[in-house]
Formats: C-alpha cells, sequence, structure tokens
C-alpha cells in the first residue's frame, strides 16, 4: 500500500521533496538542492541531480525520460523508481 501511494505521488508531482517541505517550513528547509544548487522539485531530487546522496545520477536525465518512467506498467520498475526517490529526499534531508 504505502508503494501504491508513493507511486501516485510521484505521478502527480505530490512526493514529499525539499522544494515542497520549503513552501510550509521556509525556516526548516532550504529552497536549492543541497548537492546541485537548483530548485529541489521531485523531478530534480529523483532524477535530474547531477549530484545525488544515496542514489547513483541519472546518465542524460531527461523530462521525457523522467516522463516514460512514470508511465511505465511493469511492477518492478515502479518500485525501483519509488525506492530511488526515496532514497535520493532522505540523502537530501526532505525525508527523515
Amino acid at each position: 500500500r504505502a508503494d501504491a501511494v508513493a507511486w501516485r505521488q510521484l505521478q502527480t508531482n505530490s512526493f514529499p521533496c525539499l522544494y515542497m517541505l520549503n513552501r510550509f517550513h521556509p525556516t526548516l528547509y532550504p529552497s536549492y538542492c543541497p548537492f546541485c544548487g537548483s530548485v529541489p522539485t521531485v523531478y530534480l531530487s529523483t532524477w535530474e541531480c547531477s549530484a545525488p546522496q544515496g542514489v547513483p545520477p541519472i546518465p542524460n536525465p531527461t523530462p521525457s525520460s523522467w516522463d516514460s518512467a512514470l508511465l511505465s506498467l511493469r511492477r518492478q520498475e515502479q518500485q525501483q523508481l519509488v525506492q530511488r526517490a526515496r532514497r535520493a529526499v532522505q540523502g537530501n534531508g526532505a525525508l527523515d
């Protein structure tokens, strides 16, 4: 159940990330990625960051490859993306 919820959050761009947390708690969470300095959206944290902590960087990340990953019907690929997102946001401090 938790994986299904996380998968839907990734697809709807509502997965917890620094960008969202900064909007609610600007004094507790930074408005930038601690590893690359960009705006820490779900996409950046999970897919585009060039120096993520806890996961290897995606070689040549693009919005279209992100969209393709989010449209996957294969359960294993969905679970891998959920796990990657969780590790990435834990690495940047969005999930404790």
